[in-house]
């Protein structure tokens, strides 16, 4: 197996040159509007130096694109990513319970994102909001999956989905284990709003759900 980091600076450099030679964009003019030196593009558009997420960022912007977009573009048709359990990157969430974790199922590099959790609250926490859309598949355990309002019992091969700006919570029942699968397509999956912050939303779900509970702040 080769060399993540070279084969990822690579990829990089290619979407990079790709995407700058179909606008027929020079490479001085992008770097100058990135903020980076022509020599250092150079580099990046020749695989030799891997830039930062700040600087990818920068250039992504220059080129009318997402961070995101030269990530994936820059891969080769029918490549896939092999994640081992062993190589699983734990991921730091810190509204989960005490015990429970939660792992990356897919690479930082692509559109997709799936999440493994284990364990989880048996109470409901505060609601959570994300940009865009997300599934769920209950993999054990029971759950209790409140979304818009409504909650819903799920089992083992349940699987519950709803649009990006719907407030959702999940609490746990019965004895354990407990492990979902959470997906999500988009540049992350993050939390645009949590308890309290809905009424700052301005979706109509999230409106109503902030009216009929309150304050849902920790």
């Amino acid at each position: 197996m080769g060399d993540t980091r070279t084969e990822l600076s690579a990829q990089v450099g290619v979407a990079i040159r790709r995407r700058r030679k179909a606008l027929e964009r020079t490479m001085q003019d992008v770097a100058q509007e990135a903020g980076l030196s022509q020599p250092f593009l150079s580099q990046i558009e020749r695989g030799l130096a891997l830039p930062s997420m700040r600087s990818l960022d920068r250039i992504a912007h220059a080129l009318g694109t997402s961070a995101l977009s030269l990530l994936s573009s820059g891969q080769t048709g029918g490549q896939a990513d092999v994640v081992r359990v062993a190589e699983r990157v734990g991921l730091v969430q810190d509204e989960l319970d005490p015990g429970s974790n939660a792992s990356a199922l897919t690479p930082a590099n692509r559109q997709l994102r799936a999440i493994e959790f284990t364990g989880g609250w048996r109470e409901f926490q505060p609601y959570s909001v994300h940009h865009n859309d997300e599934f769920v598949l209950i993999l054990a355990g029971e759950y209790v999956a409140d979304v818009d309002g409504k909650q819903y019992e799920l089992g083992p091969g349940d699987a519950v989905s709803y649009a990006g700006g719907t407030p959702h919570r999940y609490r746990i029942v019965g004895a354990g284990p407990h492990r979902f699968l959470a997906a999500i397509v988009g540049d992350e999956f993050d939390v645009v709003a949590r308890g309290d912050q809905l009424a700052s939303l301005s979706t109509p779900a999230s409106r109503a759900i902030n009216r009929s509970c309150g304050d849902l702040s920790h």
